[in-house]
């Protein structure tokens, strides 16, 4: 498991804003005052997919917490073929930084190391025989570190 940052903050409500639509607030019901293992749990127990959809409608500062449940998830070895959580993150977390690339300086370090962790397990997620499906992976997480490295300011 890498090394998490230290200094990871559970979010309040304001954290969570992105729009006001349905989804941020259903996002506030189910998360506000929880902690990372929490939304780690959830992976296990729910569709891990709808996991990290949960997260993509709300705030880059909630996201950039309670995505730690997905690098949790991904790193544990019961997560063996977990393709769709796998293959999904670049473009997902891509996304949020350009929303808003502050809020991902205190993680800047872990996803640039998270990037090389997901391309040298990727054997892991069994993702070869979906390429057709799921596309170039590793030049996905490859891509990701590139924006963390440019967007995101120190």
């Amino acid at each position: 498991m890498l090394l998490e940052p230290q200094d990871l903050i559970i979010p309040n409500e304001g954290d969570f804003y992105y729009d006001g639509d349905v989804d941020e607030r259903w996002a506030i019901d189910h998360y506000l005052g929880k902690d990372i293992s929490f939304a780690e749990e959830r992976y296990y127990s729910l569709c891990p997919l709808s996991m990290v959809h949960d997260f993509t409608l709300v705030g880059a500062r909630a996201f950039r917490y309670y995505i730690f449940g997905a690098f949790r998830y991904l790193q544990d070895p019961r997560s063996i073929n977990e393709q769709d959580v796998y293959a999904s993150l670049p473009e997902i977390i891509s996304k949020k930084i350009y929303e808003e690339p502050s809020a991902f300086t205190p993680v800047k370090d872990y996803l640039i190391n998270f990037c090389g962790w997901a391309v040298d397990n990727y054997q892991k997620f069994d993702i070869d025989p979906y390429v057709d499906i799921y596309g170039d992976v590793c030049e996905r997480y490859k891509n990701l570190s590139l924006v963390v490295m440019e967007k995101v300011p120190q």
